[in-house]
């Protein structure tokens, strides 16, 4: 994975954190968090995070510099 690829996972965060945000702006107070739109943009935001850290373990674990 290239540094470009990283920068593009990282835009893709932001884009996620956005998507969250939007849909927790658009539902109703009652029952926000549980909502379909919400829940998805939370798992959205969670699987892009995860892969993102991986790779940033994967680079640390090759330099020998991981924490």
């Amino acid at each position: 994975m290239t540094d470009d690829d990283l920068l593009d996972m990282l835009d893709e965060i932001r884009d996620a954190a956005i998507a969250y945000e939007d849909a927790y702006a658009a539902c109703p107070r009652r029952g926000r968090l549980t909502s379909r739109p919400v829940r998805e943009a939370v798992a959205k935001l969670d699987d892009v995070t995860r892969r993102c850290f991986a790779e940033l373990d994967r680079r640390r674990a090759s330099r020998g510099t991981r924490k």
